[in-house]
């Protein structure tokens, strides 16, 4: 009797669908971009990694691999913050070469291709599902980790009010919502965080001029060039920089992260189908 066994026999092995492999997941956030001082500069690509893994780990999907580059819909001027960055439309043939050479070096074809989104200066890759799917000849579907829709809050969470508007839309960056996924993924340096509150305490202004990436960028928006930096009130960050000037400190809640990561890995699921 023979002990070689056949790719079928092997295939029907586990609790997954055999055919769930054949969704390859890809994650994209941003490697090296400032979010103030408790946060690293992954952070991003940590939310996206995570998601995507969590999600191969729950399904039987197949997690390809994490994308090296990033682009910021604000243009050029995210260098200030974000010195990685590349002109998006170089950024998307990047990311479409590095797709396609990862689903080249795998022995079964992929059905399609998910990527997951970590960093909001990329949001105008959601739009481009039926480009992609064009370019790679399979389904191709981009979500987002943020902006997860209906999500059930902590009781008794400080700054409700805040954290329903951020949700519904208000935009974010380096705030109340990056710092409590962060704490939930045990990646936050507390002792920081708790230093910088402090100091927010007393003159949250000059902590926003010491970290002008804190609180939607909110250094760049008091304190940069109007005509340069104009566009950040544009993509709806001076929300949470009033914020801040007026709770002088920022909100961390590692409930609301956890919260958070769930209600996105049960929204990413959809995804598959």
């Amino acid at each position: 009797m023979s002990l070689e066994l056949s790719w079928g026999q092997i295939e029907e092995c586990g609790k997954f669908p055999a055919e769930r492999r054949k969704r390859f997941i890809f994650s994209v956030g941003n490697d090296f971009e400032a979010h103030g001082p408790a946060l690293p500069p992954e952070i991003d690509s940590i939310m996206a990694r995570s998601l995507a893994y969590h999600l191969a780990l729950n399904t039987g999907a197949y997690y390809a691999g994490h994308i090296p580059f990033t682009s910021d819909r604000v243009g050029g001027i995210a260098r200030a913050w974000s010195p990685t960055h590349i002109d998006f439309e170089v950024f998307v043939e990047k990311t479409v070469e590095f797709i396609k050479d990862a689903m080249g070096k795998f022995p079964w074809k992929a059905e399609r291709v998910i990527i997951f989104v970590g960093h909001g200066g990329l949001i105008p890759l959601l739009m481009m599902g039926d480009e992609l799917s064009q370019r790679f000849g399979v389904k191709t579907r981009v979500g987002f980790v943020a902006g997860v829709g209906q999500v059930e809050l902590p009781k008794n969470l400080e700054a409700r009010d805040t954290v329903e508007k951020i949700l519904a839309g208000a935009g974010e960056h380096a705030y109340i919502l990056e710092h409590s996924v962060a704490a939930a993924l045990g990646v936050l340096d507390w002792a920081k965080l708790e230093q910088l509150n402090r100091d927010a305490e007393k003159d949250p202004r000059e902590v926003l001029r010491k970290h002008p990436a804190l609180a939607g960028l909110g250094g760049y928006q008091l304190f940069g060039d109007a005509k340069k930096y104009g566009c950040l009130k544009e993509v709806g960050l001076e929300f949470v920089l009033n914020d801040f000037l007026e709770r002088r400190k920022i909100v961390v809640s590692k409930e609301l992260g956890e919260v958070l990561i769930q209600s996105a890995l049960k929204t990413a699921e959809l995804l598959l189908l």
